[in-house]
């Protein structure tokens, strides 16, 4: 088959294998990291892709206040405000977009690897068959199921934007190192930056490309014209890029990862201690394709000692005998030793000392790249070797069918179970039963489907194993956030205070227990403290669509209509029309006598929200107040339509708003039903 075809082919069963294993992923919701990334992350909430609002979008970090100008991981966060743009906060496209980028790293790794393949270090027999092994490789690689926390992971596109610019960088250096062997091309090097500065924007990892590209020449290229000062002037020209940028911004910064990590439950030594185990284990996920094993949330026992657990001696040794086999067979196996050495050097930021939590499925997104290449070549090399005999090449064949479906039904079944919240926390909790990060998530499970005791029981229980928490703090507050919620439902705000009060003493800028507090305090009828917390909360966001609204709803309970007219027309216009906030403010310029106001205002109401019951009963109300009974009674009669069987105690009840705003009284209803 003439090259160029044979490559097209190849690519085109990459993408629809891959189409194929993650389709059914696209029905997945938010998880975790998600929500306070791009859910919640009112500056990513860009309307446009204006130069402005894509400033906004670049220093979009969760939880810093609107005027704040720090860069945040800008690549990826430009990518979310552009999803955001044509679809608002629907998971679907986002996922759509994550699939497209391991689409593309995928590729460019399959041409990356026909180049390597080919290169003159290779042996005749490799650069033979480069093409097939790469396609191999790269198959086994992208249908792996641990890639599916990099790509299912909304917020893992930082990962695999990451891997996506590194692989394209590889591409470019490998593409001018074999097209230019003894030149650097400006236009090659250009492209390499804006590579390298892409790679850092979207995650931290990227600041490794030139030790990657290092890595590439040594094992591949090191003994052609081209000099060893070139390759150095190249890759220290990348790091003077970065330090440049970090120098004079200030804000693309690697050494953040060095923060403190004084509430982590380990200290520097036993976190190195423990990734021997760990990166141990990312070997044997990688390699075995189950399912089964894959979790979001990882609860490892922290190795105190060499001996405590035993397994970390043995994991050390293993992984020294690794990668000194790989150092040793440098010349005899290079593929081998390329893929252990590229995987090691790609852990050594987030899997050594660097007080990060201690495992991710999603940080072997770059470290497995080269993996599978030595098993690819050697099945396709036995495969395709005439003196071995028939049946040994055929299994082989078979070998590497059976291991690319098994990858891909396991990929597949992983996928699935992102689609289902429930059935993902409770694998979850039956692989991490102490970890209070697990039973804080089934606790808000159990919360959201009204199972109130059961989640204030699973809150308990991760409140009781908080020592083990890898980043207390926020978890902790959560916890207790969540326990706040439990007691508000069941009208218990004496003890839902007390919860918030708990969240905010551990950190005290949390919005979400700040909200919860003012929401509880105005249950309590205690207006002047429930207004000072809501005014901390506009301090921290006054373009909040929530916090306007529960400052207005906090003077509509005072009966201070005027007063809370602004923040309610706030809340309307920054949530675009949202329900409560139409409600609430038809219900303000009412009382307040703007009666053909109010009137417009539920006129104008979204679509979504025009056949809803209380918008027709409330509508109908108003008419009649203002004397234009035809209206009210079509109104009625629209209502009685949709809902025939409402009764006269359903429609009293919807005379007041969860926020405990009474909009008709009793005898108002009365009087409007009865008159029709």
């Amino acid at each position: 088959m003439h090259k160029k075809y044979e490559n097209l082919l190849h690519l085109c069963a990459v993408f629809f294998l891959i189409v194929v294993a993650y389709a059914g992923s696209t029905s997945g919701g938010w998880y975790l990291d998600d929500t306070v990334n791009i859910v919640d992350n009112i500056k990513l909430h860009v309307e446009d892709l204006s130069p402005a609002s894509l400033v906004a979008a670049a220093t979009a970090k969760p939880g810093a206040p609107l005027d704040a100008n720090n860069l945040y991981r800008p690549t990826a966060m430009l990518t979310f405000a552009v999803n955001y743009v044509f679809s608002g906060t629907d998971p679907f496209p986002y996922r759509i977009v994550n699939i497209a980028i391991h689409i593309i790293t995928a590729s460019f790794l399959y041409l990356t690897l026909v180049l390597l393949l080919q290169s003159a270090k290779m042996p005749p027999a490799v650069q033979q068959r480069a093409a097939t092994i790469a396609v191999v490789a790269t198959l086994l690689w992208c249908l792996a199921p641990i890639q599916t926390q990099a790509v299912t992971y909304i917020i893992q596109r930082m990962t695999s934007l990451a891997g996506m610019f590194s692989v394209l960088a590889m591409y470019l250096y490998i593409r001018m190192r074999v097209r230019h062997p003894d030149t650097i091309r400006g236009s090659y090097v250009v492209a390499l930056v804006l590579m390298f500065l892409l790679g850092l924007g979207s995650k931290e990892i990227a600041v490794l490309i030139p030790l990657n590209l290092l890595l590439i020449e040594v094992f591949f290229f090191k003994e052609s014209r081209w000099t060893s000062r070139n390759t150095l002037y190249l890759l220290l020209s990348l790091v003077l890029i970065y330090l440049i940028a970090a120098l004079v911004t200030g804000r693309v910064n690697i050494f953040s990862l060095f923060t403190s990590g004084d509430y982590r439950p380990f200290t520097t030594y036993e976190r190195l201690l423990t990734e021997f185990r760990i990166v141990t284990y990312y070997l044997f996920q990688i390699l075995v394709p189950n399912a089964q094993n894959l979790t979001l949330v990882h609860d490892v026992p922290i190795s105190t000692s060499w001996l405590k657990p035993p397994a970390t001696l043995a994991a050390f040794i293993f992984l020294g005998a690794l990668f000194a086999a790989a150092v040793a067979s440098i010349q005899k196996y290079r593929l081998f030793s390329f893929a252990v050495v590229f995987f090691f050097v790609n852990h050594s930021i987030e899997s050594t000392i660097i007080p990060l939590e201690l495992a991710f499925e999603h940080r072997n997104y770059i470290p497995s790249l080269f993996l599978f290449t030595p098993i690819a070549a050697v099945l396709v090399q036995m495969a395709y070797t005439a003196q071995w005999p028939r049946i040994v090449r055929s299994f082989c064949f078979v070998l590497i069918a059976s291991y690319i479906a098994v990858a891909m039904f396991n990929t597949m079944q992983r996928n699935h179970e992102w689609t289902d919240r429930a059935v993902f926390w409770h694998k979850e909790g039956r692989h991490n039963e102490r970890s209070p990060g697990v039973a804080l998530e089934l606790g808000n499970l159990y919360l959201d489907v009204q199972e109130i005791e059961v989640a204030k029981k699973l809150y308990g229980i991760g409140q009781n194993y908080i020592h083990r928490a890898q980043n207390r703090p926020l978890t902790e507050a959560a916890l207790f956030n969540g326990l706040g919620i439990a007691h508000f439902r069941l009208e218990q705000y004496d003890h839902a205070l007390q919860q918030f009060n708990a969240c905010l003493d551990i950190i005290v800028d949390d919005p979400r227990c700040w909200a919860n507090k003012t929401r509880t305090l105005v249950q309590l009828h205690e207006y002047e403290q429930a207004e000072q917390s809501v005014d901390v909360l506009l301090r921290f966001r006054p373009h909040s669509d929530e916090y306007n609204f529960i400052k207005g709803v906090i003077y509509l309970r005072q009966e201070m209509y005027a007063a809370g007219l602004p923040f309610l027309e706030n809340a309307y216009n920054f949530s675009r029309g949202g329900y409560h906030a139409t409600i609430h403010l038809a219900y303000a310029l009412f009382r307040i006598g703007k009666v053909e106001q109010a009137l417009a205002t539920l006129r104008d109401t979204a679509e979504e929200f025009a056949s809803d019951k209380r918008m027709l009963l409330f509508t109908a109300f108003i008419h009649q107040f203002n004397n234009t009974p035809g209206h009210a009674g079509r109104q009625l009669a629209t209502l009685r339509t949709l809902y025939p069987e409402m009764t006269l105690d359903d429609m009293v009840a919807l005379g007041e708003t969860p926020y405990g705003i009474r909009l008709m009284q009793r005898e108002d209803i009365v009087e409007l039903v009865g008159n029709r």
